[in-house]
């Protein structure tokens, strides 16, 4: 029973309708998959319980864990939730195995070596500093090895990308979702709140001003970046720029570090990683988007192994809540994409000294 004028008593009655049967909240958890957690008839369960089960089962302390798309039964725009907050007054009628919350946050057993790569130079992917700082995307040609193409082509064929607006023959930015401007470690409630600061000014003047078209790719599962573009207020109709499309995992490429052909990563026990191949974006939209004027924004460099050219490597988002709040990453790179949107190729431009190059503009300026 659902009630728009009485949502309060829709919840009571659908509350006292499922006494008798064990209620079930379902989230989803990164590739763990579907968590189960049994909360019987809710009673004087909180959210503070249910992360408490939550940690038990995943590992992630209750301060590290963010839950998404749970809300408060007849409040306006779905009211607030936080630890207080009792299972009782959840709206839960939709959530089920096939439409799951979803839960955020690092195992304790990882967390530790999140605080390692903190420590470490920024900018700086903690894998190459084992290598005494060789770049992994220094091989030459890589993306045109007859092994990469086959590859490829399967990409090509099962990459879920999803269309949100019309693309424009117009210059591409491509941005990444975890540490590039979400901070997936903060502990905030609220999602807003691990935002990078000027993310919605950075990306509107792209996309407005500059005329940019902006990209979504991310390595979760495409539900779970709608949701999380969806509740960082990040698409809607009140959102001045447009993101025409999203990519998600299905479009990254999974490469052995044994075919780069370094002797050395081939004795590493970590064998594998994925990157973004960007060769898939622009086999989907062939008409409109082109190397020469495409540019990707992702905190991780091995993420562009195969387009080098076209990798800016930011600096990783965290701390949203403390010290983030300061970070002005994308308002420092606003000239610089001004710079770009003049040109008719970025082919000359090395990303990787975006701020040496601003520097020396300014430096002839002066002169």
């Amino acid at each position: 029973l659902k009630s728009r004028k009485f949502p309060e008593f829709s919840r009571i009655f659908r509350n006292r309708a499922m006494r008798g049967a064990e209620q079930i909240i379902y989230l989803k958890f990164g590739k763990a998959g579907i968590v189960e957690v049994p909360v019987g008839e809710g009673g004087d369960k909180t959210v503070g319980w249910l992360k408490e089960a939550l940690a038990a089962i995943t590992k992630v302390s209750p301060s590290k864990q963010k839950l998404l798309g749970l809300k408060v039964c007849g409040s306006k725009g779905g009211g607030k939730v936080n630890d207080d907050t009792l299972i009782a007054d959840l709206d839960l009628s939709s959530n089920s195995a096939k439409k799951p919350a979803m839960l955020l946050g690092t195992p304790d057993a990882a967390h530790d070596r999140l605080k390692e790569i903190e420590a470490q130079p920024q900018n700086q992917d903690p894998e190459e500093e084992e290598d005494g700082g060789e770049d992994v995307g220094s091989t030459i040609d890589l993306a045109d090895r007859p092994d990469i193409v086959a590859k490829l082509e399967t990409r090509f064929k099962r990459a879920n990308i999803v269309q949100l607006n019309e693309p424009r023959r117009t210059k591409t930015a491509v941005f990444d979702i975890d540490y590039t401007f979400f901070d997936l470690s903060g502990t905030s409630e609220r999602p807003e709140e691990l935002l990078r600061p000027y993310t919605k000014e950075f990306m509107t003047y792209l996309n407005v001003e500059l005329g940019f078209d902006i990209i979504i790719w991310s390595a979760n599962s495409m539900k779970w970046i709608m949701l999380k573009l969806k509740e960082l207020g990040l698409v809607g109709d009140d959102v001045p720029f447009k993101i025409v499309a999203c990519m998600d995992y299905t479009a990254m490429l999974t490469l052995s570090t044994s075919e780069l052909g370094d002797d050395r990563k081939r004795k590493r026990r970590s064998a594998t990683f994925d990157c973004k191949p960007l060769q898939v974006l622009w086999n989907r939209f062939n008409d409109h988007y082109h190397p020469s004027t495409t540019v990707m924004f992702d905190d991780l460099r091995r993420n562009f192994i195969l387009n080098k050219k076209q990798g800016l490597v930011i600096k990783p988002f965290r701390r949203a809540t403390t010290s983030g709040r300061s970070d002005e990453e994308f308002l420092r790179l606003k000239p610089y994409m001004a710079v770009l949107a003049e040109m008719d190729s970025f082919d000359d431009m090395d990303h990787d000294n975006w701020k040496r190059f601003l520097s020396a503009q300014a430096f002839g300026h002066e002169r």
